[in-house]
């Protein structure tokens, strides 16, 4: 297991994680944007497993809405 502090843009993050440590499963904290949902589809395709939280209603609509089952 492995932690990585997110500073500032969590996009950034997510994809450097995905790519350099190669993962089985990464667990992210709140996401809400949009390009943070295409990252996440990016690993899933990889065959990261992702396990994240989201606030918003609109946000938890959106992953309902998407393929990341």
């Amino acid at each position: 297991a492995r932690r990585m502090k997110v500073a500032s843009e969590q996009i950034r993050e997510m994809a450097e994680a995905a790519k350099n440590h190669a993962p089985h499963c990464i667990i992210i904290d709140e996401v809400s944007k949009e390009e943070e949902f295409a990252e996440i589809l990016r690993m899933k395709d990889q065959g990261v497993q992702v396990i994240t939280s989201c606030s918003s209603l609109q946000t938890v609509s959106r992953v309902m809405d998407e393929k990341l089952f």
